[in-house]
């Protein structure tokens, strides 16, 4: 009678162990966690987890945008898009303003993260900037480059999206493949980006 009771208490302690590591585990993370560290005057957003950062304080402009998996939503700007799905675990969101032609043009920054919390190997990948009709009229007035238009609001404001040129990374890199196919992977932000309704 004794020897089947110390029996059971050792299977007991064995899943009560294998259990305890397993949940474990699963608490180490993988480095996609929000962050909401500021740089150079505006905000950064990482849109691949929606839960709030880890020192408990909240961004007000930060508590206005929503990040699912790949989406980014802001209630502020009256946006959303969806990023690529090669850029998962790499995304950065910069929020900043800026004047042009005596306007505020809202810029989006967007990033990819070659290593977590090492900004200065990040690289830009394309920007998104919100800006009046009129302000848009003058910058095509202007001629030079400009970005595509991605869409218009009820309210006459319009957004342009400006993406790289080129391959910033040497053939040798890791990511130089990557950024070949970014190009025709930026279609969907096209194809997703709206204003939201007021």
């Amino acid at each position: 009678m004794k020897k089947p009771f110390v029996l059971l208490i050792f299977a007991f302690i064995a899943v009560f162990s294998v259990v305890f590591t397993a949940c474990a585990n699963t608490g180490s993370g993988d480095g996609s966690s929000i962050s909401s560290e500021a740089d150079s005057g505006g905000q950064e957003q990482a849109p691949e987890d929606p839960s709030p950062s880890s020192n408990g304080e909240s961004d007000p402009i930060q508590s206005a945008a929503e990040h699912t998996d790949l989406t980014f939503s802001d209630e502020n700007l009256e946006i959303s898009f969806d990023l690529p799905e090669i850029l998962k675990g790499h995304a950065k969101i910069l929020s900043d303003q800026r004047e042009a032609y005596g306007k505020t043009v809202d810029v989006i920054s967007v990033y990819y993260m070659k290593q977590p919390n090492q900004a200065d190997s990040d690289v830009h990948i394309f920007t998104i900037e919100i800006m009046d009709q009129d302000v848009w009229q003058q910058m095509q007035a202007e001629g030079g480059p400009l970005g595509s238009v991605l869409a218009e609001s009820e309210n006459g404001r319009v957004a342009v999206m400006n993406t790289l040129q080129s391959n910033p990374f040497a053939e040798t890199d890791a990511e130089y493949d990557l950024f070949n196919q970014l190009p025709k992977e930026l279609s969907v932000i096209s194809e997703s980006f709206h204003f939201l309704p007021q």
